[in-house]
């Protein structure tokens, strides 16, 4: 739900309503899209138990359609699921790129389209010599790292700003930056000291208590602070159906 590339697809939307139906769609698509991976890691170690021991697992996706039947139906299988999975690197680094562009040309820079077009343009330039950096980093775990960061932050502040409207700007401001520290230096701290079971998983996998924390903070905060007297206006508008 926090993900950048999920939560630009507001700004692709008609309307309020076309914007709620767009997320709560992408959001159940994605939860079932993550069943699959299960299935795939149950399949490889029934029909290819011998990556696991050749190092080779992540080849596991492209080599069962061969352990499962043969020919040229096996040859079209592999095929659709290579290209699958460059459709979904594409679709989520463009996502991702187009959030990035957009939040420094409005939120940093005097917003514009032309301004939009030539951030779209730089951040590649950025980010992409810090990926290429980061090529021996497990792929796995960098995008829980973000999955993680995404669930302690955004998440949050997108579930208690829409159904709850004693959030205040300075309750959200302390639950974010509550998780994103956390987060972060949970990871950090478990990745310097290479404990191993549970405080090892806790360290490594924060979002087991990241999330609450973040939520908590963000409530308590908010009781304390003042709620903005168009609180109730804002809420009606955000769940009213739109004007036709």
């Amino acid at each position: 739900m926090g993900l950048p590339h999920i939560i630009v697809r507001f700004h692709t939307s008609p309307d309020g309503r076309g914007a709620r139906r767009t997320a709560a769609i992408t959001v159940a698509m994605l939860g079932a899209f993550y069943l699959f991976p299960i299935v795939y890691g149950l399949l490889g170690t029934v029909l290819t138990p011998e990556l696991y021991l050749s190092q080779g697992p992540d080849t596991a996706i492209v080599t069962l359609p061969g352990r499962v039947t043969g020919g040229g139906t096996a040859a079209v299988l592999t095929a659709m699921l290579t290209a699958g999975a460059f459709a979904a690197f594409l679709a989520t680094s463009l996502g991702l790129l187009l959030a990035l562009s957009g939040a420094l040309a409005h939120d940093l820079m005097p917003s514009g389209l032309r301004r939009l077009r030539w951030t779209a343009l730089a951040a590649p330039a950025a980010v992409v010599p810090a990926a290429l950096l980061m090529v021996r980093v497990d792929v796995s775990a960098a995008v829980t790292s973000a999955f993680t960061v995404a669930a302690s932050t955004f998440c949050p502040l997108l579930v208690l700003g829409l159904w709850w409207k004693g959030l205040t700007a300075r309750g959200a401001y302390a639950g974010m930056a509550t998780g994103l520290l956390t987060t972060v230096g949970a990871m950090a701290l478990g990745a310097g000291l290479g404990l191993g079971g549970t405080a090892g998983m806790l360290l490594a996998q924060p979002a087991l208590w990241s999330v609450p924390c973040a939520f908590v903070v963000m409530i308590a905060v908010s009781l304390g602070d003042h709620v903005p007297s168009d609180a109730e206006a804002t809420m009606l508008r955000l769940h009213l159906a739109d004007r036709e």
